[in-house]
């Protein structure tokens, strides 16, 4: 009786093969009928099955159904029996998740733009331990090889020896309040060069309450502060 109600047929319906066949969407049908086929064949002994039945109510329903064939004395299948469920709903959350994943993709790659167009170098810390990720644009940012991966004391050892303590003394003090933390340093990269970078995080805490990781974006304002030393210069 629920393989009937499942396949929307009334306790007289007919019930052969075709008639199951009939009920299956067309666009799944011949994967059906070649797993069909397969188990006549003796080529595998199970079978495992997700297709559309499309309702004579015009509902469309997903179905997940598999089973055993057993085998008769001269090794030709004599008959199969199996279970089936209605996955509609999971196959709806499937759908569901494919739309928001390439929605997050889309949304990334937006993101991925203007931070390349802004020139804004993006990292994440997770607090007390030694390893700082750092994106493709942090790392042009600051002058260092993608392929080697940032630590503490590698990037505290860009950081002009003048500005360090103030920087240190900021971060804690973040750390501490859980304020944003809103800085400009300057910095000397692998190749000599020095630039000021700000750099404006946040702090996510744990759920003790702790600062669990420090996440954030660093901008070269080099030009900006030449020019702001220039205006003052005039003055």
């Amino acid at each position: 009786p629920r393989t009937r109600a499942l396949l929307g047929a009334g306790a007289d319906d007919p019930s052969s093969l075709a008639d199951l066949l009939a009920r299956i969407h067309p666009e799944d049908r011949e994967a059906v009928r070649s797993a069909l086929a397969r188990l006549r064949a003796g080529g595998t002994d199970t079978y495992h099955l997700e297709y559309r039945l499309a309702l004579p109510s015009g509902e469309e329903r997903w179905i997940e159904s598999q089973g055993r064939a057993e085998f008769g004395a001269d090794g030709a299948p004599a008959r199969a029996w199996g279970v089936m469920r209605d996955v509609t709903g999971r196959k709806a959350a499937e759908k569901a998740l494919a739309r928001a994943a390439a929605l997050l993709e889309r949304e990334r790659e937006r993101l991925a733009l203007a931070l390349r167009a802004g020139g804004l170098g993006v990292y994440e810390w997770r607090v007390g331990e030694e390893a700082i990720w750092w994106s493709e644009e942090a790392h042009a940012l600051y002058g260092t090889d993608p392929a080697v991966a940032p630590t503490v004391a590698s990037f505290e050892a860009l950081v002009h020896p003048d500005d360090l303590d103030e920087l240190r003394r900021r971060t804690q003090e973040s750390l501490e309040t859980g304020r944003p933390f809103h800085h400009e340093y300057r910095i000397r990269r692998p190749d000599g060069a020095v630039r000021w970078v700000l750099n404006h995080s946040r702090v996510a805490r744990g759920p003790d309450g702790r600062p669990e990781r420090i996440t954030g974006v660093a901008a070269d304002v080099t030009e900006r502060r030449a020019a702001e030393q220039q205006a003052q210069l005039l003055m």
